[in-house]
C-alpha cells in the first residue's frame, strides 16, 4: 500500500522497512514507534539463555530467528547448541513447546503469558537486544510532502497517546482497552502492561535517532541480509509535531 501510494503511513518492523526501502527509494522512516522487542524466549529448561540447547520454534513470518541469534551471540552461546524449527503460526509454536517437540520458542504476548501459565520460563529478549528501531512509521516521500499537515497532526496525537500510556493513573483504562481490543482476559492484559509498558518501556516517546540505535538495529538485520541507512530516515515531521505541542 505504501509503495503504490494507497496508504499515507504504515507501522512496520525494521525488517519490512529495510526490504521496502531496498526496492522503493521513495520510502522514508518518519518515526520510531517501538524501541525494544516485545519477544520472549520461552523455555522449559532455565531462565539462563546461555544454557539453551535443542530445537527452537520460530514463527516464519517474524524476526524471531534474527533476535535469537543476536541475543545468543551477546552471551557467547554457540549457534551449534540449538537449531531453528520454523512454524506457520504462534499457536503452533506454543503447542510444539508444550508438547515437548521443541526445547524453546520465541513468543510474543499473549502467547508468552499462556506459556508462563503452563509453568514455562520466560526470558525477555529485550534484555539482550537493547534499544533500536524495532517498529517504525514509514511513508512515501512524495505522499508525505503532499499531506504534511495531516502527517504532523497524526504524529502529535500518537506522541500524546504513548505518553498517556506511561502515566500510572491510566493503567486500568489501558488494560481495559487491551482486553476489549485483543479479546483477552484481564490477567493477560495485566501481563502485557507489566512486561511491555511498565518494565520494558518498549514504546518510544522520543523517537531516538542516534548512531547506536541504527547500529543495534542493523546488528539484528545482518542476520536477514538487509540493513537500514541514514538516508532512509526523515524525522523532520516528528520534530515539527513536537514543536507545535
Amino acid at each position: 500500500s505504501i509503495g503504490e501510494g494507497r496508504a499515507l503511513i504504515a507501522v512496520v518492523s525494521a525488517f519490512e522497512a529495510a526490504q521496502l526501502a531496498s526496492v522503493n527509494k521513495e520510502t522514508r522512516i518518519i518515526g520510531i514507534l517501538q524501541t525494544k522487542t516485545s519477544s520472549f524466549l520461552a523455555t522449559h529448561a532455565s531462565t539462563d539463555l546461555r544454557l539453551l540447547q535443542g530445537p527452537v520454534a520460530i514463527d516464519r513470518t517474524a524476526m524471531g530467528a534474527s533476535y535469537l541469534m543476536y541475543a545468543a551471540s551477546e552471551v557467547g552461546l554457540n549457534e551449534k547448541n540449538y537449531t531453528i524449527t520454523y512454524t506457520s503460526s504462534p499457536r503452533e509454536q506454543l503447542d510444539s513447546l508444550v508438547s515437548g517437540r521443541v526445547a524453546a520458542a520465541v513468543l510474543e504476548p499473549p502467547f508468552a503469558f499462556e506459556a508462563r501459565q503452563r509453568g514455562i520460563h520466560l526470558i525477555p529478549l529485550s534484555d539482550y537486544l537493547g534499544s533500536g528501531a524495532e517498529t517504525v512509521l514509514i511513508g512515501r516521500r512524495d505522499r508525505l510532502a503532499e499531506q504534511a499537515d495531516g502527517v504532523i497532526r497524526l504524529l502529535r496525537a500518537l506522541d500524546k497517546a504513548i505518553s498517556w500510556m506511561y502515566e500510572p493513573e491510566n493503567r486500568r483504562e489501558l488494560t481495559n482497552l487491551i482486553t476489549s481490543e485483543y479479546n483477552v482476559q484481564q490477567e493477560t492484559a495485566d501481563f502485557v502492561y507489566e512486561s511491555l509498558i511498565w518494565q520494558a518501556h518498549v514504546y518510544s516517546v522520543a523517537s531516538p535517532y542516534e548512531p547506536h540505535v541504527l547500529d543495534r538495529t542493523n546488528g539484528w538485520l545482518a542476520k536477514t541480509g538487509t540493513s537500514l541507512k541514514n538516508e532512509h530516515f526523515d524525522l523532520s515531521y516528528m520534530k515539527q509535531a513536537r514543536s507545535r505541542q
